[in-house]
């Protein structure tokens, strides 16, 4: 076999590598937003762009080949050194589509080819072997072409992208909020247009750079494009395509703009504390600030809310005897263990479940492909039953100030700091979230902070030789009602938010219930002159109110989640 068709097949295979890296590469642009957006998962946006990515170059014909096949001319030039300076222009591409890659950098494969050809053709036979396409040409061909596409591109892009959003946001702005779902089915529409585009637009280039090579090595004839060029173009595309480029899809749809879901109608997309709304009844209500209470607006329940299983020390020893009631409900003392936010507590401990289930090859490759979102509700839901678990055992040591549930209370604490670690590791490691990432963040730390003031409640009340009373009592249930409510919501968010708004709504009137008997304790506790008692009772009683005032900012925290997905 002579030099000449060893060069033609590492030409042929240096192209379709660069083929497979574009589609990584610039499949990232394709399905950023709408998975961003939360429209598609990973694995069903990846799917869709793949069919019409390869549907693409078989019937979006070669007028771009032909383009790039006239970027520089390398007939006068021997065989051999023609394909080798093809060779290293399709390499400085490769390398630059690896390098923007591996940083999360969303740049044009296009202009990195051009580039790469051009440069390799200046030192190997000079300018004049270049198509610059300038006039008096009469009209643009060659590098003149590609660079005035570079620079209208961005142009025109901004442009009708304003303008599409102005005449949706016309259309859109009092729809009602089941438009959502017109809109996500419509960006199916879209995605699937735009793979095909860029199927159409980005293989043909890798199609005309492999029918040059086919010319150059004498197979055939003339600059023609063979289906069977534009099938492996096409394959090696779509291959590409489906080995993702997440690294450049985290940096468009979450760090160089964020996207979001359509917020219902009438509230905006982002609720900052302070900011006014409307909810259903067309009243305006206004998230306060911490300290601050305000009645919603929403309808009280008829029912008080289910007690949740092991509330209160009664609770908890009728239950006992009925192990098989407590299984699956997190609940401590339940027979068999029961998962907590990445724990296992089982006869009232809670212990590290460090193992990790081995992966096969082919498992690892799958979710490589298509990276799976974690379980973000199941998360919440199980470091909401944490918090509720120490909160029940705060309303037992204020009925009975014993050490032992003290000390249960404060091993608590310690689990709950590892399940806030673990969810933040979670969330910094998740490709995509089902919910916003801040709302997230806000909800982990909140609940954990609940706990805490739970255990610096008891700890101070040990260390100042404080006794519980009424309004600690009082307070303590207040705390455990709206827990409940939170957990009941949490639970509820993935399958029916709705519902999980008037669960957040009960969380907030237990923490104004919790201030008002922290202002009825505090005018009970200054009729005295025993000051020194005084101030340490006033700390005691702080630290339940600051507990209540997390577990409204968790309430807020799931009200705006639910804003947001209805």
């Amino acid at each position: 076999m002579d030099s000449l068709l060893w060069l033609t097949l590492c030409a042929v295979l240096t192209v379709l590598i660069f083929d497979y890296t574009n589609g990584f590469h610039d499949a990232a642009n394709v399905v950023a937003t709408v998975i961003a957006s939360r429209a598609m998962s990973p694995a069903m946006a990846v799917s869709v762009v793949g069919v019409f990515e390869f549907l693409g170059p078989l019937l979006g014909g070669t007028a771009v080949a032909n383009t790039i096949g006239g970027v520089v001319d390398l007939a006068p030039l021997p065989r051999p050194l023609a394909l080798l300076v093809l060779i290293s222009g399709l390499l400085g591409a490769i390398i630059w589509n690896l390098i923007t890659w591996w940083k999360g950098i969303p740049s044009s494969s296009s202009h990195g080819l051009v580039g790469g050809l051009v440069g390799a053709v200046l030192l190997a036979a000079g300018s004049g072997h270049v198509v610059w396409g300038w006039p008096p040409e009469g009209h643009l061909v060659g590098v003149a072409k590609v660079l005035l596409a570079l620079v209208l591109s961005p142009v025109l892009g901004f442009v009708v992208g304003y303008l599409v959003h102005k005449l949706s946001h016309l259309l859109t702005r009092a729809a009602h909020p089941r438009i959502n779902q017109k809109l996500r089915l419509a960006q199916y529409v879209t995605t699937a247009g735009l793979a095909f585009s860029h199927g159409a637009n980005d293989a043909q280039k890798s199609m005309g750079v492999l029918t040059l090579v086919l010319v150059l090595g004498g197979f055939i004839p003339h600059f023609e494009v063979p289906f069977w060029v534009m099938l492996a173009c096409a394959t090696a595309i779509t291959a590409g395509i489906l080995s993702g480029g997440w690294r450049i899809v985290r940096t468009l749809g979450f760090a160089v703009f964020k996207v979001r879901p359509l917020a219902r109608a009438g509230f905006p997309t982002h609720l900052r504390t302070g900011h006014p709304f409307r909810i259903d009844d067309g009243r305006p209500r206004i998230h306060q600030p911490r300290g601050r209470h305000v009645d919603h607006g929403h309808r009280r329940l008829r029912a008080p809310p289910p007690r949740a299983l092991g509330q209160g020390r009664r609770d908890r020893d009728n239950l006992a005897d009925h192990p098989a009631r407590l299984r699956g409900h997190g609940c401590p003392g339940a027979a068999g263990p029961a998962p907590v936010g990445g724990l296992t507590l089982q006869n009232g401990e809670q212990a590290m479940d460090n193992t990790t289930p081995h992966r096969s090859i082919v498992r690892r490759v799958l979710e490589r492909i298509f990276p799976s979102a974690p379980d973000f509700y199941t998360l919440l839901a199980s470091q909401a039953e944490q918090v509720a678990h120490t909160v029940n055992l705060l309303v037992d040591f204020m009925e009975s100030p014993e050490a032992a549930i003290a000390k249960q209370i404060k091993k608590d604490e310690h689990t709950a700091d590892t399940v806030k670690v673990e969810n933040i590791h979670t969330l910094n490691e998740a490709f995509s979230t089902p919910i916003d990432r801040e709302d997230i963040y806000r909800a982990i730390m909140a609940l954990d902070e609940v706990v805490n003031y739970c255990k610096s409640t008891v700890s101070e009340m040990d260390i100042l030789g404080i006794q519980p009373d009424i309004y600690t009592h009082e307070m303590a249930v207040c705390l455990a009602e709206g827990v409940r409510a939170l957990t009941a919501g949490y639970h509820k968010l993935g399958k029916a938010p709705l519902e999980a708004a008037t669960d957040a709504d009960i969380a907030r009137k237990a923490e104004r219930r919790v201030e008002k008997i922290y202002r009825k304790a505090l005018a009970a506790l200054f009729q005295g002159d025993d000051y020194l008692n005084m101030l340490k009772r006033r700390e005691i009683y702080r630290h339940l109110s600051n507990a209540a005032d997390r577990m409204a900012a968790c309430g807020n925290t799931l009200h705006d989640i639910v804003v947001k997905l209805t």
